[in-house]
């Protein structure tokens, strides 16, 4: 190699880790400002039996690099105890971060099952806005159980830290 080959390899290796580090620091600084994300208590059917969702407050986190929603839930079905169930609920924000709440959109994420702890529930949520009131909405929620998908609508309000 060259001394002109030699030092543009360094120069985008310089490059490289200024990117990343401005990256980093850019999620810092999300991270320092996000919120927090309540969901009202949600209800629906499966066949004849009411299922029952109780989400925490959902917090930001750094996860792998990515800012993330993290908090607890509890799945509780009456008519069948075996089936209540509590966890982890994770939800790592896209590209868009935070305008989802204002917005509108779509987030995907798992569930850490404790009570079932071989088995990782897959989450989606759909963020439907309301016109009227920033960071306050609908908020459709979809849980895979595995042998079903349980479906809930409900409010919720994000509110920054």
């Amino acid at each position: 190699m060259d001394r002109c080959t030699v030092a543009r390899w360094m120069g985008a290796v310089r490059c490289l880790i200024l990117l990343s580090l401005a990256f980093s620091l850019g999620l810092s600084a999300q991270a320092k400002s996000a919120g927090t994300l309540v969901v009202d208590p949600a209800r629906t059917r499966v066949l004849i039996a009411q299922v029952m969702l109780t989400v925490s407050d959902l917090t930001s986190v750094e996860i792998d690099g990515r800012l993330t929603l993290k908090g607890r839930y509890e799945i509780e079905v009456p008519l069948r105890k075996s089936k209540n169930e509590t966890g982890e609920l994770f939800l790592p924000f896209a590209e868009a971060g935070e305008s989802i709440f204002s917005e509108g959109g779509e987030l995907g994420g798992w569930c850490d099952s404790e009570t079932f702890p071989d088995s990782e529930r897959l989450l989606y949520c759909r963020f439907t806005p309301d016109e009227a009131m920033e960071g306050v909405g609908r908020l459709d929620l979809h849980i895979d159980l595995g042998n079903r998908i349980v479906k809930f609508v409900t409010e919720y309000r994000f509110d920054r830290d």
